[in-house]
């Protein structure tokens, strides 16, 4: 079963076999969860390239699983852009930092950066 994230209570899952239908999920990966984030605010890979300030083909390697380790400056990027167009939730943001392989969110350390970035959408 396929289920959404809504930011509280329930993760984001997908069957564990993308060949065929499978009862056991797992956890998404940092590109299928940026994914998810980017298309629930209707954005494209080229708009949030341009507005976070990084390349339409890397977003496309890191949704891809081409690219599986974005530095903490990149999630910071990606999350202050998509922030602007729709707040991520506090769930949100620890889980992609998580899921970058990098230590959980802090308020303190990127609320800064949630309103930063190269450009406004």
């Amino acid at each position: 079963m396929w289920s959404s994230f809504s930011g509280a209570s329930r993760p984001l899952m997908y069957p564990a076999s993308d060949t065929r239908w499978s009862d056991t999920l797992r956890p998404p990966t940092f590109g299928e969860f940026l994914r998810h984030l980017r298309d629930e605010r209707c954005l494209s890979r080229e708009r949030l390239a341009m507005h976070s300030g990084l390349s339409a083909s890397y977003i496309n390697h890191l949704e891809c699983g081409r690219r599986d380790r974005p530095t903490q400056i990149v999630v910071q990027a990606l999350l202050a852009c998509l922030h602007r167009i729709s707040p991520v939730p506090d769930e949100s943001r620890n889980h992609l930092f998580v899921l970058a392989g990098l230590r959980s969110y802090t308020t303190s350390n990127t609320r800064a950066h949630q309103d930063g970035g190269v450009g406004s959408i």
